[in-house]
């Protein structure tokens, strides 16, 4: 699936760049934390739940007006962790240690609006809702779905043709959630 969503993304990206004429169409990637909330509780003994980990983004859209974009994006969260150790054992003189360890797997893709506030040609915050659908691998088990996301940046314009980019955005998941904080730059054409 990571695959295909990226080669449509990319793809798009190529198209969207010849059709461009007035500056209307972007591309960007960002990179940054990401985190998780699986809702796993209760943790007991000497187990250990990692939720955070990198995340990027690339993402590709098109200024309808000053005030409004569409976007689509591939977003990938890095990997979760649960590991521990559940005692020791001896076999034929030798101690071991009995340990596991579980990962999971996250990435999306999906489309937002993106609502701008254009309060200075220099700095412009913005606000995003969207539709993703997800991936989510923990072993040899696979879940999928469609949710909502959301998220709050700022654009940062160097010129005409390049903006740094910071946002947070967070995806829901069925119960579960992702946020992600990334930076980045955007190219305009």
């Amino acid at each position: 699936m990571k695959k295909i969503s990226i080669a449509c993304v990319l793809s798009l990206m190529v198209v969207t760049a010849s059709a461009a004429e007035n500056k209307d169409w972007y591309v960007g990637a960002s990179l940054g934390l990401a985190k998780a909330d699986s809702g796993v509780t209760n943790l007991t003994g000497d187990l250990k739940l990692d939720e955070s980990d990198m995340g990027y983004k690339i993402y590709s859209g098109y200024d309808i007006n000053k005030y409004i974009s569409a976007e689509i994006f591939y977003a990938d969260f890095g990997k979760g962790k649960l590991s521990g150790t559940n005692g020791t054992y001896k076999y034929q003189g030798l101690t071991s240690t009995f340990s596991s360890e579980v990962e999971a797997d996250s990435s999306t893709f999906g489309a937002s609006a993106v609502f701008h506030l254009p309060l200075h040609k220099n700095v412009i915050p913005y606000a995003k809702v969207g539709i993703h659908s997800w991936e989510t691998t923990l072993g040899t088990i696979e879940n999928t779905g469609t949710d909502v996301m959301y998220g709050l940046g700022i654009d940062f314009p160097l010129n005409d043709s390049f903006s740094l980019r910071t946002e947070f955005e967070s995806y829901k998941f069925d119960s579960e959630s992702y946020d992600l904080i990334t930076a980045g730059l955007m190219v305009k054409f």
